[in-house]
């Protein structure tokens, strides 16, 4: 019956575990040491994924929120006497002590528990789920934006510019709450300078935009800064003429997206280039 349980437990979250009693790969995703008498038996790890965690309001109501970022699933095995196996209170308010040894905190708990916590700066969402057998898996999303792989190629810019007159770009990317590039936009904006570069009596308007995180002060702001930055890497460090390109900025004015949650915000946040006559 035990192995039956966990068998049905394993089908309904839908995973793709690797097995194996306590192999290196696994054990290295663990967040926390699993309860005595259990043993990992499987895990999941994604670079990048979405997850809906739930939190309580003040009036007792549950809320669900999508959290983003890498995501690590793992899967543990009661090993004891079935009698013995601990109850579901047992196993999340040990999660609980322990995230809030480290300052965290519990989100909510009915069928499963969620937390919040913070580690070296990162922000850590998890979900402690358990099917009553004793066995129970553990969700583990540190939260990031997604490495951006697939790019424009300058072919596409001048497509979409010419027949739409602007393309949004979500590949130019920057530091939480700063105009600070990362590394992973230079492919893009290598693209853009190809387009820009092979069509000099091209002028645009290079215009950031922003969700509605903070003051829209504070925003407009942070949106004109971010098109700047990616202005002046486009002259400095790839050759476009400094006439082509004009960085503005209207902040959280311009959404195409839902700020309720996180994927609507994801959206919002982007840098357009817009044709200027």
């Amino acid at each position: 019956m035990k192995k039956l349980l966990f068998t049905l437990y394993a089908l309904n979250y839908g995973a793709f575990f690797v097995f194996g009693q306590n192999s290196l790969p696994c054990a290295e995703k663990e967040s926390f040491s699993p309860l005595p008498n259990h043993e990992l038996v499987g895990c999941e790890d994604r670079e990048f994924d979405s997850f809906t965690i739930y939190t309580q309001d003040a009036q007792g109501n549950r809320n669900p929120e999508t959290k983003e970022g890498q995501k690590i699933v793992t899967q543990y095995r009661w090993k004891g006497n079935w009698d013995e196996r601990p109850a579901k209170a047992m196993i999340f308010k040990n999660y609980q002590n322990a995230v809030e040894k480290l300052g965290g905190q519990l989100l909510y708990s009915g069928s499963a528990a969620y937390f919040f916590f913070e580690r070296s700066g990162d922000k850590y969402w998890m979900e402690v789920n358990s099917d009553g057998s004793g066995d129970y898996q553990v969700t583990v999303v540190r939260e990031e934006a997604m490495k951006q792989y697939v790019t424009w190629t300058a072919k596409e810019i001048q497509k979409a510019m010419t027949e739409n007159g602007q393309v949004a770009f979500y590949g130019i990317l920057f530091d939480t709450d700063q105009a600070t590039l990362k590394p992973e936009s230079e492919e893009t904006l290598k693209e853009i300078a190809i387009y820009l570069r092979a069509y000099p009596q091209v002028k645009v308007y290079l215009v950031g935009h922003t969700d509605n995180t903070g003051t829209a002060a504070h925003n407009l702001s942070l949106s004109k800064k971010r098109a700047e930055a990616a202005t002046q890497s486009l002259i400095q460090n790839h050759g476009v003429s400094e006439g082509q390109i004009t960085p503005e900025g209207v902040g959280e004015l311009s959404p195409i997206a839902s700020n309720l949650s996180e994927e609507g915000k994801a959206k919002n946040r982007r840098v357009v280039m817009v044709l200027r006559l």
